[in-house]
């Protein structure tokens, strides 16, 4: 996916966080901001490794 997908999905879990309660949605827009820069950048051609940096930034901010 490009970097503009990433970024489009960080939006949409940023609008969900405004409406509901609690973090959850913060760390999934963040993560997909990251994940973005990294599409960016050209360090993650592959969806597989795009989604897996994703959901590893996920887990890492969930657990800390």
């Amino acid at each position: 996916m490009s970097s503009l997908q990433w970024i489009l999905i960080a939006v949409v879990f940023g609008a969900i966080e405004i409406f509901t309660v609690g973090l959850w949605f913060l760390w999934l827009a963040l993560s997909a901001l990251l994940v973005a820069a990294a599409a960016a950048f050209k360090l993650l051609p592959g969806l597989e490794g795009q989604l897996l940096l994703f959901a590893f930034f996920t887990l890492l901010f969930i657990l800390f």
